[in-house]
């Protein structure tokens, strides 16, 4: 049962593709049990049940194309048609009603995505590593957190927070204002003004530098950064994408690129520090949805990416973690 129609349109992170190779995989999307699985064909995913008795066809075995149920040998194809029965004789015809739903899955940056509906969203392209402007060093995840999606969306999007919890690496105390900005709608984009910001470590390589922020909402579930160096011109962009495992559970993934050469493992490292400060607020907001009437919560002007965030969630009509009134 699809629970969000406008979350099940949008193509979701899943698993690392490192992370899918001979086995059969479940995972949870937007309340939905789907297993993903590799074969010579790319990469699949069907809806996790054998309509036979209901069994998980995860807990079965791939067979080049297909899935093979653990229960009752049926075979699955990669559209999710029936192919085999073994107890049907080979004369009869397969009934049409033997299938299960199959679903878009794709591969691209390090991960396999999964839209459980059709539609006409755009796959969330990163146009910079596309172009080879930006490296990709890392894709990151996945990061489980109790928290709704929309919550570790806008924590991401919030650039007020980062001189307090994140202190001594992305601000400090004593530079708590937030230059003026708002955020332009361009090509279904939500783009911010330039956001002035000195951190004493934003990179992680140990050196206090003043970065021209600019964050984008590309999609419910997908937002990035790009921060830039107003002296040297080194960038960092990171694109955040959320799986939404259920309504208060989800998991993170990270694309994390620069123009720069980096030490890899000490990049990844530095950026699970930050975001490990980050869990220990979002699994302990209140309330656990993110209120979409702007009346429930107080706002700043150094909020408007947020307040566009939350503006953007309810035009859409977003039901999955959000609170309307």
């Amino acid at each position: 049962m699809i629970e969000d129609p406008v979350l099940a349109q949008e193509w979701l992170p899943v698993c690392l593709s490192a992370e899918l190779k001979e086995q059969l995989l479940k995972v949870t999307v937007a309340g939905e049990y789907v297993v993903v699985f590799r074969s010579e064909g790319g990469v699949h995913a069907l809806k996790d049940v054998c309509v036979h008795r209901g069994a998980p066809l995860s807990l079965g075995k791939r067979k080049g194309d297909c899935i093979v149920c653990p229960y009752h040998g049926w075979e699955y194809d990669r559209g999710g048609q029936c192919v085999k029965i073994p107890q049907l004789d080979p004369a009869r015809v397969i009934p049409p009603k033997a299938h299960t739903q199959a679903f878009g899955c794709e591969e691209r940056y390090g991960l396999v995505w999964v839209r459980l509906l059709r539609s006409d969203g755009r796959f969330p392209i990163y146009p910079e590593v596309e172009s080879g402007a930006l490296r990709l060093h890392a894709t990151m995840g996945p990061y489980g957190v109790k928290a709704a999606a929309p919550r570790l969306i806008e924590n991401f999007l919030d650039v007020s927070h980062l001189a307090f919890l994140h202190e001594g690496y992305l601000g400090a105390p004593e530079h708590p204002y937030i230059s003026d900005h708002d955020v332009h709608w361009i090509d279904g984009r939500g783009v911010s003004d330039d956001i002035l910001i000195m951190q004493p470590n934003g990179d992680g390589r140990g050196r206090e530098v003043q970065y021209r922020y600019v964050y984008e909402i590309l999609s419910p579930v997908c937002v990035k950064f790009t921060k830039t160096d107003t002296e040297t011109g080194d960038v960092v962009s990171i694109q955040l994408c959320v799986q939404p495992n259920e309504e208060r559970r989800s998991a993170a993934y990270f694309l994390v690129t620069s123009n720069f050469d980096v030490d890899t493992q000490a990049f990844v490292s530095y950026q699970e520090l930050i975001f490990k400060q980050d869990v220990e607020v979002l699994e302990n907001q209140k309330p656990e949805e993110l209120p979409l009437d702007l009346q429930l919560e107080m706002h700043l002007r150094s909020d408007r990416i947020s307040i566009a965030y939350r503006s953007y969630l309810k035009e859409r009509g977003v039901r999955w973690g959000v609170i309307y009134g």
